[in-house]
């Protein structure tokens, strides 16, 4: 007896995520998702996804860096542009909104990735954000609830 095919693939999508309501939490957050990015751009595959965003400079500066053992200046290499159009950054409403335009009409499933902010002097600083970003989060697909007429669109 065959099996019937399944009706519907659910994609899942895993996202870097930055977060947070105060700036410092914000920089401390961000300073470690270039660590993140930095540390995946050493990676050949990865680099032509650098390349392909016009950074292939990056790249190799990353690659020599990690042979020279130069992993603290890594995340020096990741400007604000890189970071922003890897990771979804901002508040958490902010982030909340920019993960449902490319991913809500997509993706069932997102996997947020983030570190958190190591220097706060209050350790639940982070995950009132986070609470809050997952809030806006259901909030925002709540009212993108896609329909079964809606395209299936690529990320922008």
């Amino acid at each position: 007896m065959r099996a019937e095919p399944p009706k519907m693939v659910a994609i899942s999508a895993t996202v870097l995520v930055v977060a947070a309501e105060s700036p410092e939490s914000l920089e401390s957050q961000a300073r470690g998702t270039r660590r993140t990015i930095a540390l995946t751009g050493t990676v050949a595959a990865y680099g032509r996804v650098l390349e392909h965003h016009g950074w292939g400079d990056a790249h190799d500066e990353l690659r020599a860096l990690s042979k020279q053992g130069r992993w603290t200046d890594m995340p020096d290499v990741i400007d604000d542009e890189m970071l922003c159009t890897i990771a979804a950054v901002g508040t958490p409403a902010e982030v909340a909104d920019t993960l449902v335009a490319p991913y809500g009409g997509l993706a069932e499933r997102l996997a947020l990735v983030t570190t958190f902010d190591s220097t706060s002097t209050d350790p639940g600083t982070d995950y009132r954000s986070w609470a809050l970003l997952l809030e806006q989060l259901r909030r925002a697909v709540a009212d993108r609830r896609p329909t079964a007429s809606d395209p299936v669109r690529p990320p922008d």
